[in-house]
């Protein structure tokens, strides 16, 4: 939890966490470790503006990812909305085959009532 604190702190993504205890606290210390340990992991990089400025800390885009889903694990909200989505999808897949099949039913159907036959599916070749 240290680490994904650590992050927040890092990209200005302080979001709110519900902590099932009280939340843990961070030292300087901590904070300088787990550092030099997401710099040595290639998490993020660590540059400097001028002489007189102090160090920045950028994330990289594997460490972007990887905290971006740390954070999608913690938040049940952003979780319902994707399933929510990928049933929405579902059903609109569904419907618009059903609606496809009507219309070929649909199709068969006249041609039967016009004494025609029914024209055969041409197959794509694969």
């Amino acid at each position: 939890m240290d680490v994904l604190l650590s992050w927040m702190k890092i990209t200005a993504q302080i979001k709110t966490i519900e902590f099932v205890a009280d939340p843990p606290t961070l030292t300087t210390d901590k904070y300088k470790k787990i550092i030099e340990e997401l710099s040595t992991k290639g998490l993020i990089t660590a540059y400097f503006k001028t002489k007189d400025e102090p160090m920045k800390i950028a994330p990289t885009p594997q460490g972007q990812e990887l905290f971006e889903s740390f954070l999608f694990w913690q938040d049940s909200d952003i979780q319902n909305k994707l399933a929510r989505n990928k049933k929405i999808k579902k059903i609109a897949v569904d419907f618009m085959k059903g609606l496809v099949k009507t219309t070929l039913e649909l199709q068969k159907f006249s041609q039967q009532m016009n004494g025609t036959k029914p024209t055969k599916k041409k197959r794509r070749a694969k």
